[in-house]
């Protein structure tokens, strides 16, 4: 066969076509969704721990090189819904990992990270299935239970 201008122009679109292809199922294989607002409000509506809380302290401890352990004291600052028997004034613990604190956080399942000294929604309440080997007996601590939504920034006006 004589490769003609025709056949090396074909040829290439072919190669180019194939390798866009290949780009795209690397590229959309990597990216993961964010939960729809409708399955987020499903899940703090399932929580079992409703608060409005300000953050006390922040504890980051590495777990391995992409996952660091984080621990949050927060004061419960209002109750709109409790299954621990929570008032406003109490202290409590949130623990939880989070995919390289400080850097962006994928889309997706994660809780956002808190920051001392911010009021939040927090949904949360005992460890579940994600979080069973990180509390390890800890009775005392709270969990996110609404994925990404679990978390949700408050004005201190609004608290």
């Amino acid at each position: 066969m004589i490769d003609t201008p025709e056949t090396t122009r074909h040829s290439m679109h072919r190669k180019i076509t194939l390798t866009s292809i290949a780009i795209l199922l690397c590229v959309s294989s990597v990216c993961v969704a964010e939960i729809p607002r409708k399955t987020a409000i499903a899940l703090q509506n399932r929580s079992p721990e409703q608060l409005t809380i300000e953050v006390i302290s922040v504890v980051v401890k590495r777990a391995s090189a992409q996952t660091h352990n984080l621990t949050y004291k927060a004061k419960v600052v209002k109750v709109s819904q409790t299954e621990s028997n929570l008032r406003e004034g109490d202290e409590i613990t949130i623990r939880y990992w989070a995919y390289r604190p400080g850097k962006p956080v994928p889309p997706g399942s994660y809780p956002r990270q808190m920051e001392k000294g911010k009021i939040y929604k927090a949904y949360v309440g005992p460890p579940g299935r994600s979080y069973q080997r990180l509390a390890d007996g800890d009775k005392e601590s709270f969990f996110p239970t609404a994925a990404s939504a679990s978390f949700e920034s408050v004005e201190a006006d609004e608290a």
